[in-house]
């Protein structure tokens, strides 16, 4: 349901010609718990190998006589692969209960700093049906990085086994090279994680301001230690929302930047 925000500021006797409202940040708590889901990928890579592929790695090297060995080594590694694609959906589907968590999250947040500076309970008048296709992009977008996340680790882990088997390399050394493998993907899941839930709040809160009929905001620099100059230059500058195109806060990867929602109170 779309509402004119402003315009109910000034039925509640708001008197200023504009408010800013506080910005929304996704809380540590919160991407900690979206980390934890999605390294549930990496983890499990880690355990098949430990658990399942390791084993048959070592059996194959000392007996590469045998004309089976590299069939055994591949059943293995598609079985790996099976069991990794399960949790893939398990992974996918604790995603899209977060997701759930942070739009109602990001709701009661949103609905406070509204009644905090336009005096304003817009409760009522949040329609979280009507954005379900917009948090349905959300969950699309993350799951198709976490799908990736899971096509690196099984690539990366079948090339150290493959070219292993082809130099004979002693299993102590390919399990170093796939523990270093999958601590890249590790790397990569926390990466993704805090990126994603930074773009999720960024997206929430611009979904707000349209809804609200809000047409400005305001910049508000992450203060991270490595920043974008351009995104810093533009703190405390008030933009439309859609601009700067494509690059608005919380955007570009990994940027934390929030943008503040700013009401031009109308006159009756």
């Amino acid at each position: 349901m779309r509402y004119n925000l402003a315009r109910m500021a000034r039925r509640a006797g708001v008197r200023r010609a504009q408010v800013t409202l506080r910005p929304i940040a996704m809380p540590a708590e919160m991407k900690r718990d979206l980390l934890r889901i999605i390294r549930r990928i990496p983890q499990r890579w880690r355990t098949l190998w430990n658990e399942r592929i390791e084993a048959v790695y070592a059996a194959g090297i000392d007996q590469l006589t045998r004309d089976d060995v590299s069939d055994d080594m591949a059943e293995t590694l598609r079985t790996a692969e099976a069991i990794a694609a399960t949790i893939v959906v398990e992974v996918s589907a604790e995603v899209a209960e977060w997701i759930e968590r942070a739009e109602a999250w990001h709701r009661r947040r949103w609905v406070a700093a509204v009644q905090a500076g336009a005096k304003v309970d817009v409760f009522p008048f949040i329609d979280t049906i009507e954005h379900r296709a917009d948090i349905q992009a959300m969950l699309e977008r993350t799951t198709s990085l976490i799908r990736g996340l899971d096509d690196q680790a099984r690539k990366d882990v079948a090339e150290v086994v493959w070219r292993g088997f082809t130099n004979q390399t002693p299993r102590r050394k390919v399990a170093k090279q796939i523990a270093e493998r999958i601590g890249v993907v590790n790397s990569r899941a926390r990466l993704i994680a805090i990126d994603q839930s930074q773009k999720i709040a960024a997206d929430l809160t611009r979904m707000r301001q349209k809804e609200a009929g809000i047409t400005l905001y305001r910049w508000r620099h992450s203060a991270k230690q490595n920043y974008r100059p351009h995104h810093k230059a533009r703190d405390g500058k008030t933009y439309r929302i859609g601009e700067p195109a494509g690059d608005e806060p919380g955007m570009a990867i990994y940027c934390g930047c929030q943008g503040a929602a700013v009401l031009e109170i109308e006159d009756e």
